[in-house]
């Protein structure tokens, strides 16, 4: 095919790609470079550095400051998008008359420029994200933390209208697309993410693994709940693997004799951990987005165990056993079972034939589908 330009606007520097939506952004980024398009990267920066992996994929990358404060919580915007209004950025983006795909709502503060109106402007949803803010004001403890988040979830969906102004949605779970549909032209297109393919060992693994990012109190809160109501009534080894846990869950897997804690594993041990085990805990509290940690699991590992909010809009069925949190005896009962299990080449092929919905290569040609058609 022809070459193609497009301008991709991101949240933050998507290189590490360690986390959420990064993640999406960096192996988009990289299959459409594969696929021959000529991207100019545009990053909001803050705490993370400039990154020279990312001229690998693109023709340019420009950097632009996030400012953030106190200030800038008193606009009736999103703190998320008053924070990235770069006027830098605008002027880079007038220099041409290309494509502009929008990374996340946070991205999305020249989307209604009248400069912009006859440019075609595709945006990525990473999340609903007002349901997003407002599920973490559910979860937080601290008072101030709740309203920051749910006066910021009340703006995000006053924000959300900016939308209109979009030639299409690229929705990011069935659960998303079925939600932005009813209000703008949507496209599903999966998560891109660095597992391409379904590498899972047959055969059976010796311990069970919960892994994440356990500086977020989900995680955190999901880990300690699995050692206190799980791990205390079974005999089965439990590794817990993640960033920067804190003394609350030592001193708790400490109490119990067959809980491991693994604190900040590189990525390859992370990756022999996941590979290894015999059985994957994939709970969550929200069901908003889709987890990449879940997708993780289903490439590299075995056999998974996961609540219906984390399996929300994926279309996984067959390659997981689904178990409500609120019962405690259904998910010790399917432990057991999975533990007692070996991990087959028939299991292998119905988790490849679910799996072909994530493939990068079928995200990127609909991606560059669309780009063709407009």
């Amino acid at each position: 095919m022809s070459e193609i330009d497009l301008h991709i606007i991101s949240f933050n520097v998507p290189f590490p790609a360690n986390y959420g939506g990064v993640i999406d952004v960096f192996y988009k980024l990289k299959k459409l470079h594969e696929a021959g398009l000529n991207i100019h990267l545009h990053c909001y920066q803050y705490g993370r550095a400039e990154s020279l992996e990312l001229g690998k994929y693109t023709s340019k990358v420009s950097y632009y400051p996030r400012t953030c404060g106190f200030k800038y919580q008193l606009s009736f915007l999103p703190y998320i998008v008053k924070t990235r209004q770069s006027n830098d950025l605008i002027n880079n983006l007038l220099k041409d008359n290309v494509p502009i795909l929008f990374e996340g709502l946070h991205a999305c503060a020249f989307l209604s420029d009248d400069r912009l109106k006859n440019r075609l402007k595709i945006v990525r949803a990473h999340n609903v994200e007002h349901d997003y803010y407002f599920e973490l004001g559910k979860r937080t403890t601290s008072w101030t933390k709740k309203f920051y988040f749910w006066v910021e979830s009340w703006k995000l969906k006053r924000y959300e209208k900016i939308l209109k102004h979009a030639d299409l949605i690229l929705a990011i779970s069935e659960k998303d697309a079925a939600y932005f549909s009813k209000k703008y032209p949507t496209q599903l297109v999966m998560p891109f993410h660095a597992n391409n393919g379904v590498f899972s060992q047959l055969g059976k693994g010796d311990y069970v693994l919960y892994h994440g990012n356990l500086m977020v109190p989900e995680n955190y809160n999901i880990a300690l709940w699995i050692i206190k109501n799980i791990f205390t009534d079974i005999d089965v080894p439990l590794i817990i693997a993640g960033n920067n846990p804190n003394q609350t869950l030592y001193e708790a897997a400490k109490t119990a004799n067959n809980v491991t804690l693994i604190s900040n594993p590189s990525d390859e041990e992370m990756r022999q951990l996941i590979s290894n085990a015999q059985l994957h805990l994939l709970f969550t509290e929200q069901a908003t987005g889709l987890k990449l940690k879940l997708l993780y699991a289903l490439s590299q590992g075995r056999f998974c165990i996961c609540n219906s909010f984390m399996l929300a809009g994926s279309g996984i069925e067959k390659s997981v056993r689904k178990v409500e949190m609120d019962s405690v005896s259904e998910v010790i009962k399917e432990i057991n079972l999975c533990f007692d299990r070996s991990f087959s080449a028939e299991d292998l092929a119905i988790r490849k034939e679910e799996m072909k919905l994530f493939d990068n290569e079928r995200g990127a040609k609909l991606i560059l589908k669309l780009l063709e058609r407009k």
